[in-house]
């Protein structure tokens, strides 16, 4: 009896500024992958890793690549062996910019009750007329 295999999915853990690309892919079978990583551009692709070997079932989740910056990328897992259903699985991802937090004076707790204390005082001083 002919067994086939198939890439059920690939997937990627959400990757912050500055990280790798943490990758895992599932099939139906423990089948060899090749894993590749592209930076998608506006009208074209650049390679960052290209047929990293990994095991399907196997490997579980592996870094790829360099350390990404913001932008769209894309992870491509395929293999190569007979009998095989579903042999390219791609996903597209978003590695976002970190954002620095802007401290601001008027937003600190023990900013707020001393200025909420001198409004209140003001209001009780102002004479009714």
């Amino acid at each position: 009896p002919y067994t086939y295999a198939a890439i059920v999915s690939i997937k990627v853990k959400k990757t912050p500024e500055g990280e790798k690309a943490r990758i895992e892919a599932e099939c139906t079978q423990n089948i060899p992958l090749k894993i590749s990583l592209f930076k998608t551009k506006k009208y074209s692709e650049e390679v960052l890793a290209e047929n990293i070997p990994y095991t399907c079932n196997v490997d579980g989740l592996v870094e790829v690549g360099p350390k990404l910056k913001p932008g769209l990328y894309m992870a491509k897992a395929e293999t190569s062996v007979p009998n095989c259903t579903k042999c390219i699985a791609t996903k597209h991802f978003v590695v976002q910019a970190k954002v620095e937090k802007i401290k601001s004076p008027e937003l600190q707790e023990y900013m707020v009750l001393p200025v909420a204390l001198v409004v209140l005082l003001k209001k009780k001083k102002k004479p009714k007329g």
